[in-house]
């Protein structure tokens, strides 16, 4: 296990803090504030498995850039999502409580450069 930093990042939708990493894998907590929303994105180096620990949010998961095959997703309390690698995705949280999502990224790469966004 590599050691990590558990300081939590700030971002536009809430925070995140990385909970372990190991070679290949990489565990996060997501906290989604209320009415808050990621980009639009896809990673071609790793797939991720979402396990929603407390609240609820929406994914829209597609396979091309946007334009057709979308998927809506409503999560909620104990549920999971899983996102192969190269799936646009985004996640939303349009309630009035906290979405937390623990996050299991699997592949070659896991870090924040491999993010490719849409919006």
């Amino acid at each position: 296990m590599t050691e990590v930093d558990r300081t939590p990042v700030k971002r536009v939708w809430g925070e995140y803090s990385t909970i372990a990493e190991y070679d290949g894998i990489k565990i996060k907590e997501l906290r989604v504030s209320p009415g808050g929303t990621l980009s639009f994105q896809r990673h071609e180096k790793r797939e991720e498995h979402w396990k929603v620990v407390k609240g609820k949010g929406i994914v829209i998961t597609s396979d091309c850039q946007g334009d057709g095959d979308n998927r809506v997703h409503f999560l909620n309390t104990g549920e999971e999502l899983y996102i192969d690698q190269n799936v646009w995705h985004q996640l939303t949280n349009p309630y009035n409580e906290f979405l937390v999502i623990v996050e299991t990224q699997k592949g070659e790469e896991c870090t924040e450069e491999d993010i490719e966004r849409l919006t």
